[in-house]
C-alpha cells in the first residue's frame, strides 16, 4: 500500500493537469491568447482526463477523494474554456475571477 504522502506518478500526473487546465482558463479569462489554440489544448487535456479517471477510480477511497477533487476542476476548468465561458465555473476559477471584479 501506498504511504498517502508519497507522491505517485497518477498523482503527479492529475495535479500538474489540473493546474494546467487551472491556468489555461486563466489564459482565457484574461483574453491574453489565441481562442483557437486554448480550445485545441483544452480539448487535448479533456482526452487526458478521460484517459486518467478509470485509474483514479480504482485507488483506495483516501486517495480518490483529492485527486477526485483536482480531477474535477482540471474538467471544469477545460470545458468552461470549450464553452466560451457559458459553462459553470471550477470553485477556484470563480475566485480567480471575483479577484479582479471585486463586489463593492
Amino acid at each position: 500500500m501506498n504511504n498517502p504522502s508519497e507522491p505517485t506518478d497518477l498523482r503527479i500526473t492529475v495535479l500538474r493537469l489540473s493546474s494546467e487546465a487551472f491556468i489555461l482558463a486563466q489564459e482565457y479569462a484574461g483574453n491574453t491568447s489565441d481562442l483557437t489554440l486554448l480550445q485545441k489544448r483544452a480539448e487535448v487535456i479533456n482526452t487526458r482526463l478521460d484517459e486518467l479517471w478509470p485509474m483514479i477510480q480504482k485507488l483506495p477511497a483516501f486517495e480518490q477523494a483529492d485527486l477526485g477533487q483536482a480531477w474535477s476542476d482540471a474538467r471544469l476548468d477545460a470545458d468552461y474554456v470549450l464553452s466560451n465561458g457559458e459553462l459553470s465555473t471550477s470553485t477556484r476559477l470563480y475566485y480567480y475571477l471575483q479577484s479582479f471584479n471585486p463586489k463593492k
